[in-house]
């Protein structure tokens, strides 16, 4: 722009604000003359004294004012319009994604696979209208993922695309990806496939790209694009059932959900909320998943990623790192956020009635209560750099 412009515009907007500004104070003058309150006619008189008694003369009524300011403002517009230069990009944006830049290359300063170890990245799905509202969300919903909650699939794709296109010694990609039977699961794990296969970074056509592929009922997926993650549906990924307080606020459920969350933590794992999955379910099924994780990952590039849920990736965090359950509700798991977990081929590790996760000696677990697990590693924690502008 140039330097003079600055001072063009500041002084026709000055003028005009002076415009209107004194029909103002005649306006303000006309509304208080009406008013049969002292106080109100004393503030007139004090604010009259300050009016040009010039212009006093030359509006007589409301509508004058509003003709003399209606004209300064199609005086004025034409002016401060020539003043500002004209740029390419002055039309409205089609973007879909913010300005922020994100970190996509948050994965390649990994350190290597740990000795031993397999790979794991275990990831939350993308948001749903649910996650934005604020009501829980657990097995027995199953919403679609919503229109962020793309965005943020693409990144987490893009993200594990640029660890792909790396080549980062030591880092081996995965090719097999699995998530739970939920749709907003299986919809990330999708859209992150396509755009591994995809390759590119122009997030306008990838949202463009995703979008038309899910709006395609019949379009075959592995016929969308070569070199995409081969994709599989793993029930024991599946999101814990809340039972009676699934589809609610969650602050009207938050007490009944803590109180199930509190009985785990000390080792009362029958417990449950209104019909919905004990804790010694949960467990079982985190068991489960890490060993059939492994054995996926060692059977195709010693990696593998997986799609899941929140309150269900809290728990899984808690057991391999042998955390108390109530530290649960601290563990942030943002959507579509990256946990790295290294887990050992040959290591277990046996949670007993007095393990940490039930609080050790004051645990309430049933005495018999055993429960193996592949020793693992946590490299890293809810990576969300990737997904700058979406949270």
């Amino acid at each position: 722009m140039h330097r003079m412009q600055p001072l063009i515009i500041f002084a026709l907007l000055a003028a005009s604000a002076h415009a209107f500004s004194s029909s103002s104070k005649v306006l303000f003058r006309e509304h208080v003359a009406s008013s049969s309150h002292a106080s109100f006619s004393e503030m007139a008189a004090h604010h009259d004294s300050n009016v040009d008694d010039s212009f006093d003369k030359k509006v007589s009524s409301r509508r004058e004012v509003i003709k003399k300011t209606a004209a300064a403002s199609t005086f004025m517009l034409p002016l401060i319009s020539q003043a500002l230069p004209v740029y390419a990009n002055d039309e409205a944006s089609t973007s879909y994604f913010t300005e922020e830049k994100p970190n996509l290359d948050c994965l390649l300063n990994l350190p290597p696979i740990t000795p031993g170890c397999v790979r794991i990245y275990l990831c939350r799905h993308g948001q749903t209208e649910n996650n934005r509202l604020r009501l829980v969300q657990g097995a027995r919903v199953n919403p679609s993922i919503n229109g962020t909650g793309r965005k943020q699939a693409i990144r987490l794709g893009e993200a594990l695309s640029r660890l792909k296109q790396s080549r980062v010694e030591n880092l081996e990609f995965p090719k097999l990806g699995l998530h739970s039977t939920l749709l907003r699961a299986q919809e990330t794990a999708e859209a992150a496939s396509l755009m591994i296969g995809r390759g590119t970074y122009d997030e306008d056509a990838n949202y463009d790209y995703v979008r038309k592929y899910f709006d395609t009922p019949t379009l075959p997926f592995m016929e969308v694009e070569r070199d995409t993650l081969k994709l599989m549906s793993e029930p024991s990924l599946a999101e814990i059932d809340f039972g009676s307080i699934d589809g609610k606020d969650v602050k009207e459920a938050k007490k009944e959900m803590m109180s199930t969350f509190g009985k785990w933590a000390i080792g009362q794992i029958d417990a449950s909320n209104g019909g919905g999955e004990d804790g010694r379910s949960v467990l079982q099924r985190v068991a489960k998943a890490l060993f059939v994780l492994r054995q996926y990952a060692s059977d195709t590039t010693g990696s593998v990623v997986a799609v899941t849920h929140s309150a269900y990736l809290r728990v899984l965090l808690c057991l391999v790192q042998g955390l108390p359950f109530l530290a649960a509700k601290t563990i942030e798991q943002k959507n579509c956020c990256i946990n790295v977990i290294d887990v050992s081929m040959k290591e277990v590790v046996t949670i007993t009635n007095k393990s940490s996760v039930f609080g050790g000696l004051l645990s309430q677990a049933p005495a018999d209560f055993r429960l193996q697990i592949p020793k693992a590693y946590v490299i890293r924690q809810n990576e969300i750099s990737h997904l700058e502008g979406l949270l």
